[in-house]
């Protein structure tokens, strides 16, 4: 019988020997409640009382109240130029937000190793790594796609 396979698990590469992990969805919900949680702690490390957390993040990073109040209570969180600008207001890493992955839960796209050895990927700070292994890429990606979205990251990071 023929197995189907989606675009996003079609890879030039054999199929791993063990069959994929099934807690993909609650790895998500870990990290919205590990994101919740290091706002609100970094929140109150500010001295920002509870009721002005909502407005206060509306507006240092833009948005909607109902956004900022979706991320306090965990239901999402900021991916791309809103996560830097949040870490920035908080004076903080974003990777202690929003912290990446394990390699073993989502592994890398074939082509990431490929541009790990371009001299844009051998260029790269922890910060830009994490930022372009963190984007959900909507079909594998490809080396031109990840020097694309590193000029992206490197661009709003001057802002």
């Amino acid at each position: 019988m023929h197995q189907q396979t989606s675009p996003v698990t079609r890879s030039s590469q054999p199929p791993p020997s063990e069959p994929p992990s099934e807690s993909t969805e609650d790895d998500v919900l870990d990290v919205r409640a590990h994101f919740a949680a290091a706002l609100n702690r970094r929140l109150d490390e500010l001295g920002v009382p509870e009721r002005e957390r909502t407005t206060w993040i509306k507006d240092r990073v833009g948005g909607r109240w109902q956004t900022a109040q979706f991320w306090l209570k965990g239901k999402t969180f900021p991916l791309g130029h809103s996560l830097t600008k949040l870490a920035r207001a908080l004076a903080i890493e974003p990777y202690v937000l929003v912290p990446p992955q394990s390699d073993q839960n989502i592994p890398p796209p074939p082509a990431w190793a490929a541009f790990r050895k371009t001299p844009e990927g051998q260029s790269m700070t922890d910060e830009e790594r994490w930022l372009l292994r963190l984007f959900a890429w909507p079909k594998p990606p490809v080396v031109a796609d990840y020097r694309a979205l590193l000029v992206v990251v490197r661009n709003n990071s001057e802002r």
